[in-house]
């Protein structure tokens, strides 16, 4: 799944050895290999010399001779005098020594030229078997350090990916929607994250080892700085819309934040309007310096997040995060996170009350401000939400613990108690995970269990809102319909 091409192998392949070419021609490195290099040189025209007969120096000869065994050092060889006399376009017999072994100097001589061979061999082969394992050392850690800057959020993107019509997703230090669009849409989804340690997990599952950058660091409160410098995008990423536009698609995860949903009145996200604000004017910058880009090519941003959660200004005064939005027109798009999750729970509080002679819905949770959320906003509605008491055993209920395996293994425990059959219980679930174990429990239990999935509702909003905009239809189409999907869910919902 989501494996490399070969251009995309040649890519990586390309900034591993431009890494490890830097490391290797580090000064100290090359001054090293210029004095051996320069040593082996040296004892080569040496060794030339005494090849010369008196009253035959040459210069040319020794240069060449010295030069031209160099390489063969390493192996232990050395190119034949009388070669390299005729490539200077002397003769041999009159400049080289003949070696005739009649008397103890020339055997003297001799055996001084093949120690001096033996000498600039084994400097020479030293230096090479240095520079063999230095250069496979430096490759390793060149690597491992392409490896880390892909965990770290700041190697570029592949300029050679397949992956085309991509979207960016602004998801602060963490986010749940985000890590199951990952799963669905591959590297078309691209992660803005604030603590890449949080996002080890997601690097690993979709990253092939660490060979595919799938995520860009950007620190807290630094949206504007020059973190994004090295963010590079082609006219690939624009989405086409049927109309013949190229739209580049940011999407922000105001939602949560350390929460688990969306369920509180308090603002707890970690990714905050101005945040997002500056994040979109950065990239719009980046937008209008692509190379092959149109006057036209806009880009459309689309937010995430709590409506009615509350920004207060220094003198007390308050106001909401959709009429800051309204206002300042920092947003094109908003998708308000709360809304959509309630609507979920009050359809199957609706569904199950059907055949039921009461309206009491059992909120089994130990979270007291999603329990006072859900015990004003469902009244609206003439749903009665009680806790978790005896005396409330056999009502239909909602179940939300601090883990999904709490949540999952309260029903489990209810289920086979025969305190409530499946089809009453429903668990409230946050992260991806809780979809495939929510598949075990049920095996488990031999039947069905209901869930409200708050990942899967945002994900399929953030998928229709990209499907609206690639039919063409505008920006203030796409809210108005939002907005009059949900205007009844809370009653007072703008």
């Amino acid at each position: 799944m989501n494996k490399l091409t070969l251009r995309e192998n040649f890519e990586v392949a390309r900034r591993v050895t431009k890494r490890a070419a830097k490391r290797v021609a580090e000064p100290n490195t090359i001054l090293s290999l210029t004095v051996a290099i320069g040593a082996v040189w040296l004892i080569g025209a040496v060794e030339g010399m005494m090849l010369l007969r008196s009253g035959h120096r040459s210069f040319s000869f020794m240069w060449r001779y010295g030069k031209v065994n160099i390489l063969p050092s390493i192996i232990w060889n050395t190119r034949p005098p009388a070669l390299i006399a005729r490539k200077i376009g002397r003769d041999p017999e009159v400049i080289l020594r003949s070696f005739d072994l009649k008397t103890s100097t020339a055997a003297g001589l001799q055996l001084n030229v093949m120690g001096l061979q033996t000498f600039r061999s084994i400097l020479a082969g030293w230096v090479g078997i240095a520079q063999i394992l230095n250069i496979v050392q430096q490759a390793s850690i060149a690597n491992e350090e392409y490896k880390q800057s892909i965990r770290d959020g700041k190697e570029p993107f592949l300029k050679s990916s397949s992956y085309k019509e991509r979207v960016i997703r602004l998801s602060g230090s963490s986010s749940d929607v985000t890590d199951l669009s990952g799963d669905k849409y591959g590297p078309h989804i691209v992660p803005i994250v604030e603590d890449p340690k949080k996002w080890q997990g997601y690097v690993h599952l979709h990253s092939r080892d660490c060979r595919r950058p799938v995520i860009w660091h950007v620190p807290n409160d630094r949206y504007a700085s020059e973190v994004w410098d090295d963010f590079e995008m082609d006219k690939s990423w624009l989405v086409e819309t049927d109309n013949g536009d190229r739209v580049l698609i940011v999407e922000g995860d105001s939602s949560v934040g350390d929460e688990a949903l969306a369920l509180g009145y308090d603002a707890c996200n970690d990714l905050n309007l101005q945040e997002a604000s500056q994040a979109y004017r950065m990239l719009y910058k980046k937008l209008r310096n692509i190379k092959g880009g149109q006057e036209d090519d806009r880009i459309v941003r689309v937010l995430l997040g709590d409506s009615n959660s509350t920004i207060t200004s220094g003198g007390g005064h308050q106001i909401t995060l959709r009429d800051r939005i309204d206002i300042l027109n920092d947003v094109d798009i908003f998708i308000d996170a709360k809304v959509p999750l309630i609507n979920e729970i009050v359809n199957w509080s609706k569904r199950i009350l059907e055949n039921e002679d009461h309206n009491k819905i059992v909120f089994d949770t130990s979270n007291s401000k999603y329990y006072n959320t859900l015990v004003e906003i469902l009244a609206k509605h003439n749903i009665d939400i009680v806790d978790a008491l005896p005396q409330h055993l056999t009502y239909p209920r909602i179940v939300y613990q601090k883990t999904t395996s709490d949540t999952l293994n309260t029903i489990r425990s209810l289920v086979f108690a025969d305190v409530i059959p499946t089809e009453k219980c429903c668990a409230l679930l946050d992260k991806k995970h809780g979809l495939d174990q929510i598949k075990d429990i049920s095996e488990e239990i031999g039947s069905p269990v209901s869930y409200i999935c708050s990942s899967l509702i945002y994900d399929n909003l953030y998928y229709d809102v990209r499907s609206k905009i690639r039919s063409g239809m505008c920006n203030d189409e796409i809210q108005s319909m939002l907005d009059k999907k949900f205007e009844n869910v809370l009653g007072d919902s703008k």
